[in-house]
């Protein structure tokens, strides 16, 4: 399929240690970013939580402490990942109910911090959903 992008578009999936934002940690990120022109770039990365994985996130993602025991930690990598996704719309696997932009982007760190930052990406989520379906 050819998307007609003005900009670039990342498709992303978070795997974490648990359900709760704010308490649970992010443990695997991945992402495809394709450009306007057509170029992607995929990358599947994974993180220690500094903290033990549930059994019930263990049991749906199948990545275990031992899995992510000598990977980085999120926040040395978020500098780079925020490089990565800055100027790009966002859409996502689950992302209209877990993974949502600004959940997502409060997990990963990204600069939402404006109103219409948020808005923007709300609103070119909106049109992946129904462009693509639930």
């Amino acid at each position: 399929m050819k998307l007609k992008l003005d900009r670039p578009i990342i498709f992303f999936d978070l795997e974490t240690t648990g359900l709760t934002i704010g308490k649970d940690h992010i443990i695997e990120l991945c992402y495809i970013r394709i450009e306007p022109n057509g170029n992607e770039r995929a990358e599947t990365l994974r993180f220690n939580p500094g903290m033990p994985i549930s059994k019930e996130a263990s049991e749906v993602n199948g990545i275990t402490d031992k899995d992510v025991k000598n990977c980085p930690s999120f926040a040395d990598k978020a500098q780079e990942l925020a490089q990565v996704f800055e100027g790009c719309d966002l859409a996502g696997y689950n992302s209209n109910k877990f993974d949502g932009p600004r959940d997502a982007g409060r997990r990963m760190g990204l600069p939402l911090r404006r109103r219409q930052d948020r808005q923007r990406i709300r609103s070119e989520h909106d049109r992946v959903i129904r462009f693509f379906g639930e």
